[in-house]
């Protein structure tokens, strides 16, 4: 899921003076083509993540498989250089989901060592594929035509779906943070004797610190994994914030 973006920016490059002639433009707007899919990946990234906060992992990765699907089968029989390069922004924009949701679904999964070795292989897909994208996208250019770099693109992505919609169960509960009437009153327990006796007693003068790190991650809807989630889990309990409980 993470390679297949960064496959499809670069796998026909090898191809791109015969798209050029057969659909009679310029080197220029030949180029673009490669640019628009930098582009939708960019965009695609800032828009999925938050996404699939509210709303979960499945759906989005789903949607974005099937978009990139579509958009790549529709590239093959593209009639025209504008259509092409429209189609390219769309193939970009929904490939990124693969980049994004691969990585957010590790950090849902797993912690500790086992995270950072999966992030460490998830993000050696992602540099290596723009490297060999161009050198198996000349031998398939080799052996037929550019076209056939999207025909294997369309068949890549679609077990990519396949996968995804048949083992790929997810989890539909939104990942964001706990309701506004909940964050609303951290700002309310900081305020109460305790807390300032309790971080004092447990971390030195750490009280504003610590209020300000789950008040942001609380925002951005992540749970108490840093440097000693049992202290911010046990403030939150003091402050009488019950959905601790929930997000440890």
């Amino acid at each position: 899921l993470n390679g297949i973006a960064p496959l499809a920016m670069d796998f026909y490059l090898p191809g791109l003076p015969a798209l050029q002639h057969d659909l009679e433009t310029s080197a220029s707007l030949a180029q673009i083509t490669m640019t628009a899919t930098l582009f939708g990946i960019a965009l695609g990234q800032a828009l999925i993540g938050p996404w699939s906060d509210h709303i979960g992992r499945r759906r989005p990765l789903i949607a974005g498989m099937l978009l990139f699907t579509l958009s790549s089968l529709a590239i093959v029989f593209a009639p025209n250089i504008w259509l092409m390069i429209v189609l390219r922004f769309i193939q970009g924009l929904s490939g990124s989901a693969g980049i994004v949701l691969s990585l957010a679904i590790l950090t849902d999964v797993f912690s500790g060592p086992a995270l950072t070795k999966n992030v460490t292989i998830n993000q050696t897909i992602n540099g290596v594929f723009p490297v060999l994208a161009p050198v198996l996208g000349g031998i398939v250019v080799g052996l037929a035509d550019w076209q056939m770099t999207f025909w294997v693109l369309t068949i890549t992505s679609f077990g990519l779906l396949l996968g995804v919609v048949f083992f790929f169960a997810g989890n539909e509960k939104t990942t964001g943070g706990p309701a506004d009437s909940e964050i609303d009153r951290v700002p309310e327990a900081v305020a109460k004797p305790s807390f300032h006796a309790d971080a004092h007693r447990t971390g030195g003068n750490y009280d504003y610190a610590v209020y300000l790190y789950c008040w942001v991650n609380l925002r951005l809807g992540e749970k108490f994994s840093a440097i000693n989630d049992r202290l911010w889990h046990y403030l939150c309990i003091k402050w009488g914030w019950h959905g601790g409980d929930d997000l440890y």
